[in-house]
């Protein structure tokens, strides 16, 4: 059997398990919540672990099998009730109540459908953001900024790459406007122990986390999920969609210097570390010992895709000719070596499958093309008939997780999967920030 014919194999046999096995999303809520193994068993309702990315999965199925229309309608009342019951606290993408919206986008079929509920949750959306973007400018002039102000996880990066979809409505296009001028500040350089930093550097006391122990002093993130690589591709793909603000190019120029600065090389070719110590910065030294992480999230394969998408935002040859490089010293590198192991989107090999899926066809590299389809072998190896979801999370510790979700769940392994042998980008890919 083929590698396509086992994946579709996977899926066919996945999504036909779920929907037998619960027949209602209800069923399925309820049965994720009484697994011993769920970390997850509060966020039910997010496009990172629950519902909401589900429905990124189902939006695919539904083009296929009209069985999936109707389980997608149950999905979206089931998530109207957690709205209506109080349940979502806050308006991040992966967390809260954009994920909610752009997961019912993504099932809309661009508004076809659902468009009054998606219209009033944007309305509140809308509604909130001012006091979040006013918050996240006050802790900028405070010196209190923390990833949560403009992340693409939980901040405003994600959040306004949903709201580009809705660029043409008046109030969205000046609250997008609002919120680069944001990210353009965040750009400009800030005093910190008598050093300039950029705004997006986490000062020492503003680190969330274990931060504070791994990063003494503070540090620069430069990752997708939670680093400057979330505003940069915000900023980029705003101009693509026509929308600039005076300073943005300039910022986004800057932005790319920085990651340039902090490019390493190896005998296989360049890459990139995840965060950067605040004595590292000042000395322009990166010389510190950790764990490479090839992910989505972060290390090279996210902030390379970044890099691309900024060049061709900006025609620059040279920052995709750097951008590509870098995946071509992934595909050199032993697949052991990349210590990834879990098959999930965020720090997995779905995320890294699809990253070099986007890559591939928007530069038509052999060796990407080779190592997508080493990286999609992979996955099948995975995939466990006894689990009910098929595919589980696994930790750094080993332990096993089911999530049904987009990010470290079923839905985005299968939709990352049903999406290889397309030569046209999935219109979710939006939620990664990497299109």
């Amino acid at each position: 059997m083929t590698v396509t014919k086992n994946f579709n194999y996977i899926i066919q046999e996945v999504t036909s398990n779920l929907i037998i096995n619960f027949k209602t999303p209800e069923e399925l809520m309820k049965f994720m919540m009484e697994d011993k193994n769920n970390e997850h068993i509060d966020s039910d309702y997010t496009l990172a672990s629950g519902l909401s990315g589900l429905l990124l999965l189902i939006s695919q199925l539904q083009k296929e099998e009209i069985v999936w229309n109707e389980y997608g309608y149950e999905c979206m009342k089931l998530l109207n009730k957690y709205i209506s019951d109080g349940k979502i606290n806050n308006l991040s993408l992966w967390g809260g109540l954009t994920g909610i919206a752009a997961s019912a986008y993504l099932l809309s079929n661009k508004g076809e459908y659902y468009s009054n509920f998606i219209n009033q949750l944007n309305e509140i959306i809308l509604d909130n953001l001012s006091f979040y973007l006013g918050g996240s400018l006050n802790n900028l002039t405070s010196s209190r900024t923390t990833s949560l102000d403009f992340e693409a996880i939980y901040g405003l990066a994600g959040i306004t790459r949903y709201l580009l979809f809705f660029k043409e409505n008046p109030k969205v296009n000046e609250m997008i406007r609002n919120i680069l001028n944001y990210f353009i500040q965040l750009n400009n350089k800030v005093n910190y122990r008598e050093q300039k930093v950029p705004g997006y550097f986490i000062s020492e006391g503003n680190q969330l986390n274990n931060d504070s122990i791994n990063y003494p002093g503070g540090h620069l993130d430069l990752g997708l999920s939670h680093g400057m690589c979330g505003p940069l591709s915000v900023m980029a793909l705003s101009l693509e969609h026509g929308i600039e603000q005076p300073g943005q190019i300039s910022a986004i120029n800057d932005m790319v210097e920085q990651l340039l600065k902090w490019m390493q090389k190896d005998q296989e070719g360049v890459w990139w570390p995840t965060k950067i110590n605040f004595n590292e910065f000042i000395n322009e030294d990166f010389i510190q010992k950790q764990d490479l992480i090839y992910g989505w999230c972060y290390g090279t394969p996210g902030v390379a895709r970044i890099l691309w998408i900024c060049g061709r935002a900006l025609n620059n040859k040279e920052y995709q000719e750097i951008a590509l490089s870098a995946y071509k010293a992934i595909c050199k590198k032993d697949f052991k070596n990349l210590k990834i192991q879990t098959p999930t989107f965020c720090h997995g090999i779905s995320g890294i499958l699809h990253l070099t899926h986007l890559m591939y066809i928007e530069s038509f590299d052999k060796e990407l093309l080779s190592f997508k389809n080493n990286l999609a072998e992979k996955i099948l190896q995975y995939y466990d008939a006894e689990n009910p979801l098929g595919f589980y999370d696994i930790t750094y510790s080993g332990k096993k997780n089911l999530s049904i979700g987009a990010l470290d769940g079923v839905s985005g392994i299968l939709a990352v999967l049903n999406s290889i042998n397309s030569n046209e980008i999935p219109e979710w890919s939006f939620l990664y920030l990497t299109n």
